[in-house]
């Protein structure tokens, strides 16, 4: 169903990779509600990583399919179906990378990060990847936000970091070390323009390393390299956004990719970018020309080896990479 354009240059290591991703595209007028008729959808969508094999995993019959997640066994992903008139309705499926079965998942009442939401009311429950201790988000003072480390059971281990305006996503490293989180500087919290900044904290330490600034304060838009030293955020000046790498402790920042340059109304909102499992590539999505969005592939240092673009379907949007995992003897 799909046809690839533009593929630049030869990429070594992604034999038997492929990406999931959330893609917009004009399959309307389709309904999502009562009286609500619309011309477009969002459905998940599985590639391998050299463009070819594109194809929807999510059902036909799925008002919206979003946030696609892998599975540790690479063959299968979850992801949310949103009815928007009627948030109740939204549930989760597990669905084989070739879309041909879709299970629905039961919504486990007694996971951690449900208990701590609905008993403490933490704003954000990020678990760390032995999931003993969870990082969790809270108001604290007069507009003030902090994060905190708890157990399982909700007691607090340990105050993070300072109070900032705005602590957003604190996200373990993958070797469990450090966390990183964005909030607006103390220095700036009056100023109503005020853009967010990186942070990292070593929290055996408990000491914070500004890492750069200019980060969307909604959106977290940062992920951790799976070395636990490299970081890639977009940084939105609101003049433009742009897509950087740069190491935990705020050193090396390198510019990868200016997003959206096909976007004149400024409106088109930027997405976060994906590492593969092995820390060589990064996978970016940005808009190409009008209402077309395509697939970036960079080494990690910077250098542009792979663009993947569709004709069918077009793709107006792409949101949610993500890589499958490695899993050894899958192709």
């Amino acid at each position: 169903m799909a046809e690839v354009e533009g593929l630049e240059g030869e990429v070594e290591g992604l034999e038997g990779m492929y990406l999931a991703f959330t893609g917009m595209v004009d399959e309307g007028p389709y309904p999502n509600g009562p009286d609500y008729m619309r011309d477009y959808r969002f459905r998940v969508f599985v590639t391998r990583a050299d463009g070819s094999d594109l194809h929807p995993v999510s059902q036909e019959s799925d008002p919206d399919a979003l946030y696609p997640s892998w599975n540790p066994d690479g063959q299968t992903l979850t992801y949310e179906v949103s009815y928007r008139h009627d948030y109740s309705r939204n549930s989760r499926y597990r669905v084989r990378i070739d879309g041909l079965s879709s299970t629905p998942v039961r919504v486990n009442s007694d996971a951690p990060e449900t208990y701590l939401y609905e008993t403490y009311g933490y704003n954000q429950v990020y678990p760390s990847p032995d999931r003993l201790l969870f990082a969790v988000t809270s108001l604290a003072d007069e507009g003030l936000f902090g994060f905190w480390l708890v157990t399982t059971t909700g007691e607090r281990v340990a105050a993070c970091a300072p109070l900032h305006k705005y602590v957003g996503a604190p996200t373990w490293s993958p070797d469990g070390t450090w966390i990183a989180f964005t909030a607006i500087p103390m220095a700036e919290a009056d100023d109503e323009d005020a853009r967010s900044s990186l942070f990292v904290l070593e929290w055996a330490t408990g000491v914070v390393a500004h890492v750069c600034s200019a980060i969307d304060t909604e959106r977290y838009l940062f992920a951790w390299a799976p070395d636990s030293w490299h970081l890639v955020a977009v940084r939105d000046t609101g003049a433009y956004a742009a897509v950087f790498v740069v190491e935990r402790d705020g050193t090396g920042l390198r510019h990868i990719l200016d997003l959206n340059v096909g976007d004149e109304s400024g409106e088109v909102r930027s997405a976060k970018p994906a590492w593969s499992p092995d820390g060589r590539y990064l996978a970016v999505s940005t808009l190409a020309g009008e209402e077309a969005f395509e697939i970036v592939m960079f080494t990690a240092d910077g250098q542009r080896r792979r663009t993947l673009a569709w004709s069918i379907p077009v793709l107006a949007r792409i949101d949610d990479l993500t890589w499958r995992p490695y899993v050894d003897g899958l192709s």
